[in-house]
């Protein structure tokens, strides 16, 4: 059976199962590793193949179809498939009892372990070669990382037991889920870490969705009664022009009509709006500007540099463009290099 082991906090816990694991709804960023893997790693990144692994162990002896992107390849027990692994590096997806679709054959722990088996069997040179064919062999194509890892856990003793080796940095996002995470997930956080990508991808959307407010902001102050503005471009029709002016001189006066019955001036109210628009997008970007200089390593009272002009913009541009400090500082692990908690 396998077992797994999750960092929480500054504290490793396990051997646990891996029902247990997916048991106890761990948070996205929480880092999880097992003795067949090479690394720690986060919850959210292995979360969907643990789930189809748990399908498949419960579901028993049913067998695995197989498929390419045009036919069917028919349907093998595990066992068929340790037997014949060639078959699954002709397949592309596979699909069993229990599984709501078809996935990719790599995603089916089980699988994997017998593609990666198979090609290290291929890779392995015979004992006729040279020491010299062997490293040009090699050289072309490196063979696969053993997802065994037993010659890792042997002389891998650290912090925490049994600690995987450091690894690059974590593959980051894509800079709209950060965005989107500034406000569903962290819109006031002010604690932990925040990598340069999630800093400067919500500083990009913050920038173009302020312009665009601000756009409508001066629409609000083109004129002294209209809460709507269009430029007159000479090369407009004038029945075009026309049209759009009645049809925006209408809204206005009916705008202007329902505030006054609420009480309210149109103008006073789109302002209030756009105030507190303003304040909704400043709010998680002080936030992710202050994780940002907890993972450079960093107090966030840094960010009070910022009101002394043009040496504390520029001092404060340099840390947040430092990188990530690696492993473990007081703000919590690092969300780039967790593998070297």
């Amino acid at each position: 059976m396998k077992l797994f082991y999750i960092l929480v906090g500054h504290q490793q816990e396990g051997p646990l199962s891996l029902q247990e694991v997916l048991e106890r709804n761990l948070p996205d960023e929480t880092l999880v590793w097992c003795q067949d893997w090479a690394q720690w790693q986060p919850f959210a990144s292995v979360k969907e193949a643990l789930e189809m692994e748990l399908a498949s162990l419960q579901s028993g002896a049913d067998p695995y179809f197989l498929s390419t992107l045009t036919e069917r390849l028919g349907s093998f027990s595990l066992e068929e498939l340790e037997r014949q692994p060639h078959l699954l590096q002709q397949a592309t997806l596979v699909w069993k009892k229990g599984m709501p679709s078809w996935v990719e054959v790599d995603k089916i722990e089980e699988l994997r372990r017998i593609k990666e088996r198979f090609s290290s069997e291929r890779a392995t040179p015979s004992t006729s070669q040279t020491d010299g064919e062997s490293q040009r062999e090699q050289g072309n194509e490196p063979p696969p990382i053993d997802p065994s890892f037993h010659s890792h856990r042997e002389s891998s003793q650290g912090l925490f037991g049994e600690v995987p080796p450091s690894a690059r940095g974590v593959k980051a996002d894509s800079l709209w889920h950060y965005f989107t995470r500034g406000f569903t997930e962290r819109f006031a956080s002010f604690s932990g870490r925040a990598r340069r990508s999630e800093f400067w991808g919500f500083v990009l959307f913050y920038y173009i969705f302020s312009r665009f407010f601000s756009f409508l902001g001066r629409g609000v102050w083109c004129t002294g009664r209209s809460i709507f503005c269009f430029p007159r471009f000479h090369t407009w029709n004038a029945r075009i022009e026309g049209f759009f002016s009645d049809m925006m001189a209408r809204l206005n006066g009916f705008l202007e009509t329902f505030f006054s019955w609420m009480g309210f001036s149109a103008l006073t109210f789109l302002d209030a709006i756009l105030m507190l628009v303003s304040l909704l997008l400043l709010i998680p970007l002080l936030a992710v500007a202050v994780r940002r200089l907890h993972d450079a390593g960093y107090s966030g009272w840094y960010l009070l540099l910022g009101l002394i002009p043009l040496v504390g913009w520029i001092f404060l541009l340099i840390l947040f463009c430092k990188d990530s400090v690696r492993g473990v500082n007081r703000y919590g692990v690092a969300p780039k290099y967790p593998n070297e908690a």
